[in-house]
């Protein structure tokens, strides 16, 4: 990939990041009469009342539609890095700062929305739960992309299995009659708040070490 492949890459990451802010915009209603049949066929998977299926939808887009798009931003870190020894500057940082915008804005649009039309259960799902799990996610697949670095078709296939990881996940815990996700949430939360809390405290460590050196 030559360097102009890597501008378009790197100008290409604020519209990745904000992607779910549109799809969040497109989950379909069930208000009306006629969208009763397709309310009754979506019912079968998620489970609930009208509402609460929208806010299934919500989380769909919250929790795999911003994996999808960590994915590709490390997917897109990897490429620009590989096209040239000399990435744009600060290249990390850049695409830091937009996930977390991604972030913010996608989980401030749900909870809106799902306060307008929904159970109203994005905003106690998403913040305290669905963050935790998204930056977990991010430094694991970083670390393991770090392993197979300079080799895209590994890098590729490493960010897809990441993402159809988290999409089975959702289909197993997202189903139940509120709507928030079942039970089968609380293990893969835990796991990522223990996850965060240990890098958190080697960060600390790390800092405490350098100030004493």
């Amino acid at each position: 990939m030559n360097q102009a492949a890597s501008i378009r890459w790197y100008s290409a990451v604020p519209f990745v990041a904000l992607a779910p802010c549109l799809a969040l915009y497109l989950v379909p209603h069930f208000g009306a009469p006629e969208d009763m049949g397709t309310y009754q066929y979506y019912r079968a998977t998620w489970g609930g009342a009208p509402d609460e299926v929208y806010s299934h939808f919500l989380d769909l887009v919250l929790m795999t539609g911003n994996v999808v798009v960590l994915s590709t931003l490390v997917a897109i870190e990897e490429l620009i890095q590989s096209a040239s020894d000399t990435p744009p500057p600060k290249l990390q940082t850049w695409i830091n700062v937009w996930r977390w915008t991604g972030w913010i804005s996608s989980g401030s649009i749900g909870t809106f929305l799902d306060g307008m039309s929904g159970e109203g259960t994005a905003a106690i799902m998403y913040w305290p739960g669905f963050l935790p799990v998204l930056a977990a996610t991010t430094w694991l697949l970083r670390r393991c992309v770090q392993e197979v670095h300079g080799r895209i078709p590994s890098v590729i296939g490493l960010c897809a299995t990441c993402t159809i990881v988290h999409a089975g996940l959702q289909y197993v815990y997202e189903p139940s009659v509120t709507g928030a996700p079942s039970l089968w949430f609380v293990p893969l939360w835990l796991g990522s708040l223990a996850l965060n809390f240990g890098r958190l405290v080697r960060l600390v460590l790390r800092y405490f070490q350098k100030r004493q050196s």
